[in-house]
């Protein structure tokens, strides 16, 4: 996600970790998928450049002097398969995403380097199989990373212990960033489950809720769960995050199950 708030991304991030390998990558698709939230795809140019699902970038653009940090909304496996990373920025006054909203056009070549400690690396032989993911607005971007690679491992694994289940919250229906994607995965992944609130707009539409994700709409889906087995990722505005971390812990879920981004 974009740190646009008070404290640069670089000053918020200095204690997190890095990879080493800083790649130079070119811009080859860009596309509005909200009225204020661009999807670009970049096309990395150093083969060892790697990161996990959940993990940020270090944007380095040549013309803007402030570093950028945007989540990763891609799987790593399309990095390996077509040296390409996907991210989804937010218009807002933060510097690197005015570049990416203003003036940001295909051919364009930035750096990059990833980091990061909130992240999920698909395990087969982690006994933890059961995943509760929570996301609000733009915090879908690293959830969604994790969410793709989890439903390609599951699915070229052939597993039926995995059991995961996306709570996605947004204030209008378009604020709900890859929704049709998102139902296609669990379509096509039927370990995998998706729900969708709005906070602000009164949607007819099956399968989404009007409401906030709350204490009661997390134990209803908790309870599904297996606790023992279960981890949790969550990223979104602050305020949520604090919210469902502490609803999920008196549910009874243990502090290191639950992990979450939150440096916006």
């Amino acid at each position: 996600m974009s740190s646009a708030d008070g404290g640069s991304h670089m000053e918020k991030t200095q204690t997190s970790f890095r990879n080493e390998v800083i790649s130079s990558a070119t811009v080859v698709q860009i596309e509005s998928i909200s009225p204020d939230v661009k999807s670009l795809f970049f096309r990395v140019h150093d083969k060892t450049f790697t990161f996990k699902p959940g993990q940020w970038i270090d944007l380095m653009i040549p013309e803007v002097e402030i570093v950028g940090g945007f989540s990763l909304c891609s799987s790593p496996v399309l990095l390996r398969q077509q040296n390409l990373i996907q991210l989804a920025v937010q218009y807002n006054q933060h510097p690197p995403a005015l570049w990416i909203h203003n003036k940001c056009k295909i051919g364009d070549t930035v750096n990059m380097r990833c980091g990061g400690d909130f992240y999920y690396d698909f395990n087969p032989v982690d006994k933890r199989k059961h995943f509760l993911l929570v996301a609000g607005g733009v915090g879908i971007n690293p959830i969604c990373s994790i969410i793709r690679d989890l439903a390609e491992n599951i699915a070229q694994s052939q597993s039926n212990e995995h059991q995961v289940v996306l709570l996605y919250s947004g204030k209008t229906k378009k604020d709900l960033l890859f929704k049709e994607e998102l139902m296609d995965i669990a379509r096509k992944v039927p370990s995998i489950s998706c729900q969708f609130f709005t906070t602000r707009e009164k949607c007819q539409e099956e399968g989404i809720f009007n409401c906030r994700i709350d204490a009661n709409i997390l134990r209803e889906f908790v309870l599904n769960l297996n606790i023992s087995k279960l981890q949790t990722y969550i990223c979104g505005p602050p305020p949520m995050i604090e919210s469902v971390a502490a609803n999920l812990s008196q549910i009874g879920i243990a502090k290191e199950d639950i992990n979450y981004e939150k440096w916006w």
